[in-house]
């Protein structure tokens, strides 16, 4: 299938990039939905190294949408090529299974943006007016396809620091199929020790 052979290039090119995965690590997809698998034996080995050479920074990435698909729009000039095929081939998986048109489904964000009166009333109990602009520019219809694209890069990014540089934000190939599920088992992202002790 097409997912298959997506999966399959995303992670020969990963791996030429420099990533390792435990031999008896299991990709899947059901309706949509990527997950990981690993044998009980696994528990507390490590199953993924993905250097830092497979992270794609999403400052140096342009996306859109058009309809449900993402699209990259353009590249920074400094992002190697490597990493430009790893990020064509992830967007492409996210189109394939589907993932905006699920979102669009299943958001808090985008239930919220279509009543406003409850909306209102969820705002008042939080502190500051981070969610109730986040709503406010959902809800115009002129930035609303962005905020759907924002809301849904937000969720999959992880915020990279490397020494005294500021973190940024960077999308994880392979990595980002773990556990988005309240029910998937946990796991822990584990840095080198210098890089660890600076995370936020």
């Amino acid at each position: 299938t097409e997912i298959k052979d997506c999966l399959e290039t995303l992670l020969a090119q990963t791996r030429s990039n420099g990533a390792v995965f435990a031999d008896d690590l299991v990709l899947k997809c059901t309706n949509g939905q990527m997950s990981i698998e690993a044998p009980p034996t696994e528990a507390g080995r490590t199953l993924i190294k993905l250097p830092r050479s497979c992270l794609i920074p999403l400052e140096q990435i342009s996306l859109a949408l058009s309809g449900d698909d993402i699209q990259i729009k353009s590249y920074d000039s400094a992002l190697p090529e490597t990493l430009r095929a790893i990020a064509q081939t992830l967007v492409r998986l996210y189109n394939l299974t589907g993932k905006i048109p699920e979102l669009r489904r299943t958001s808090a964000i985008v239930f919220l943006s279509h009543h406003p009166a409850l909306a209102e009333i969820i705002s008042s109990g939080r502190s500051g007016e981070g969610f109730k602009n986040l709503i406010k520019k959902i809800s115009l219809p002129e930035h609303f396809e962005q905020s759907i694209l924002e809301n849904f890069t937000n969720c999959r990014s992880f915020s990279y620091k490397n020494g005294e540089n500021p973190p940024f934000s960077v999308l994880m190939p392979i990595v980002d199929f773990l556990n988005h599920h309240i029910n998937g088992a946990r796991f822990e992202i584990l840095l080198p020790v210098k890089e660890k002790k600076e995370m936020p």
